[in-house]
């Protein structure tokens, strides 16, 4: 299983769907406070008195919104994570009616004593806050009116905050609860993975940022289903068996606001539950379906856009720097990095990998390095140079302590993650199931033809990251992040009008939304090797050819 991709892509498509989820339940949660506020701040000022407070924030009313949250968060990100197999599922065990059951029953669980808190908590504002203003001369001397707007404007920001607060902890919670259920439905406790995966936004909870608890280094923590993770508290350690697990005991510091999220996959071999058939596949998982489910769990089922060929396709037949065989391909390349000022040390090239792949990956690299200016690499004395692709990730660009280039990892090519991407461009030849699904794709769309050097385009875009020309590069990225912002806004408005059609034509895919370097990498392959590129794809395309063109 591709774990790397796998945990990236987990990551931006958790998110996605977490936001989604979340606006959702906050305009529920926002609704009920400030509808309760009003109430609160209506009868004092016809009364004088707070004697109707205790009728405000009912526990009855409160558990129910608690309850909601789970049923709805749990059950959506239990279909989404069941989805992710139907292509191999015969029979799904879990149903939509035993998750509401379940997930309710969750919900009262978890509410718990957090009821009173959020009851207490909201007393406490609405006498606070009511208080403080009458004791000011000024605010005293207003009219009803006037008092009235004020403190419906005060109470709304109050509502907005405690909205957002409680919604944020308890949806990930929920969300977790919902991929573990739908997890155990398929296949048994013993054969599953529970993977931490933190948010890495650059928010993240780390002692070497001040905070008293630790999610950065949780990142890629791995136990199996039934177990506890030992989060790092500030004193102590606490078993978690989830982020954001209440229950664990965890301090508020380790809880309030996480957005970490768990990813859960079957171990290689495991077999599925009675009832459960995955087909084709003789009911255990092989490492070659697990490595499809695992991209199939952040890759859409419906595609973008229609994907036609590309009018400037490479032809690989009777070019130049055409290899006899693997060592005279090692030559070509070891030359053509000395053409970049690029040492080679050792050239590894994986099993599997032909004397045609070689060829086609050398006309990639000699086409992208004829355009592009990468003759100011930060590279080291020796350079690495790789065609494995790891079982974590497709390929790789490392680097020493002091931040020159080590090792370049072009990948094997034509892997796994390509056969998957060629049935889904596929299926997006057909209309009628065209933006019917916001898409939750793992990788940005790329033409059939070129899916053997993609990987490839995307390390070259790395390449790109690591050039050392001082100002010029600070400009670059200062307007790689400009359109990055102007992309992630685009992408959020098309969310809140529920407009699929553009969002599709919009997205880069998940991993776009891990990191700037990613979103750069990703809209690069893209323009590169798609006769159509997206809007944003474009953008990234043209302002690289205008800082690094030739």
């Amino acid at each position: 299983m591709d774990i790397k991709k796998f945990k990236e892509s987990w990551r931006g498509a958790f998110s996605d769907r977490l936001n989604l989820n979340e606006r959702k339940q906050s305009k529920k949660w926002k609704r009920y406070l400030l509808a309760e506020y009003t109430k609160g701040v209506e009868s004092f000022l016809s009364t004088n008195s707070e004697r109707e407070f205790s009728n405000l924030f009912k526990v009855r009313d409160i558990q129910t919104l608690y309850v909601n949250l789970y049923e709805e968060v749990g059950v959506d990100f239990a279909k989404w994570y069941a989805r992710s197999f139907d292509k191999f599922i015969e029979k799904n065990s879990g149903n939509e009616s035993t998750w509401r059951t379940t997930f309710s029953r969750i919900g009262q669980t978890e509410a718990g004593d957090k009821i009173i808190l959020v009851q207490g908590t909201a007393h406490k504002e609405l006498k606070r806050n009511i208080g403080n203003l009458f004791k000011d001369p000024e605010f005293q001397s207003l009219g009803r009116d006037q008092q009235g707007r004020i403190l419906q404007s005060r109470f709304k920001g109050i509502t907005e905050y405690q909205a957002t607060r409680i919604v944020r902890t308890e949806a990930t919670s929920a969300a977790n609860e919902g991929i573990m259920q739908s997890a155990s439905d398929i296949f048994p406790k013993s054969s599953l993975i529970k993977e931490w995966i933190s948010s890495q936004d650059g928010r993240t909870r780390a002692f070497n940022r001040g905070d008293k608890s630790d999610h950065l280094n949780m990142n890629g923590r791995k136990v199996g289903f039934d177990e506890t993770f030992a989060v790092p508290e500030f004193g102590r350690v606490v078993q978690m068996k989830k982020p954001a697990d209440f229950r664990s005991g965890a301090s508020a510091h380790n809880i309030v606001n996480c957005r970490c999220s768990m990813a859960v996959y079957p171990k290689e071999g495991a077999e599925v539950n009675e009832g459960v058939s995955l087909t084709g596949i003789g009911g255990g998982v092989s490492a070659r379906t697990s490595q499809l489910i695992g991209d199939e769990i952040v890759t859409a089922r419906k595609p973008t856009a229609d994907i036609t060929s590309r009018e400037r396709a490479r032809e690989f037949t009777s070019k130049p720097n055409q290899a006899k065989d693997i060592k005279e391909a090692k030559d070509i390349f070891t030359n053509k990095l000395k053409e970049v000022n690029i040492s080679v040390s050792k050239i590894s090239v994986g099993r599997g990998i032909s004397i045609d792949n070689m060829n086609k990956f050398i006309n990639q690299f000699t086409e992208l390095s004829s355009k592009y200016k990468i003759s100011h690499l930060r590279a080291g004395s020796k350079v690495n140079l790789r065609f494995t692709g790891g079982s974590g990730y497709g390929g790789q660009v490392r680097y020493f302590d002091s931040g020159k280039l080590a090792e370049i990892d072009l990948g094997k090519g034509y892997n796994a993650r390509s056969d998957f991407h060629k049935e889904y461009i596929k299926k997006s030849r057909s209309p009628d199931k065209q933006n019917t699904i916001f898409s939750d794709r793992g990788k940005s769309i790329v033409d059939e033809e070129n899916l053997e050097v993609a990987t490839l385009t995307h390390e070259f875009a790395h390449y790109i990251d690591n050039i050392d020309t001082s100002t010029l590069t600070k400009t670059f990225w200062k307007e790689i992040d400009d359109i990055r912002s102007e992309y992630s806004l685009e992408r959020l408005k098309y969310l809140k009008e529920r407009n699929i059609k553009k969002f599709n034509e919009i997205n880069l895919g998940n991993y776009a939304g891990t990191s700037r370097d990613e979103f750069f990498a990703e809209g690069f392959t893209e323009y590169e090797l798609r006769s159509n590129p997206s809007k944003y794809a474009i953008k990234i395309g043209e302002l690289t050819k205008k800082y690094f063109g030739k």
